[in-house]
């Protein structure tokens, strides 16, 4: 099944995505094999990400919510 993962920044984390990024980005490229579809959410005129969006392949909710 697929399952919608839409992921909110906190107000203020910009720095702290900065900081993770790469951590992420390798997360994701781990478990591909699952991630239909990834991308940010941007602010209005597209210079600062603010969240994410991943459709992804599990067995259950409690297996996306996991792999969120």
């Amino acid at each position: 099944m697929l399952y919608a993962l839409i992921c909110i920044d906190k107000a203020g984390a910009e720095d702290l995505r900065l900081a993770t990024r790469s951590a992420h980005l390798d997360h994701l490229k781990a478990h591909e094999a699952r991630i239909k579809l990834a991308g940010p959410f941007t602010s209005e005129d597209g210079s600062a990400m603010n969240g994410s969006l991943l459709i992804v392949e599990a067995g259950s909710v409690e297996e996306a919510r996991a792999l969120a």
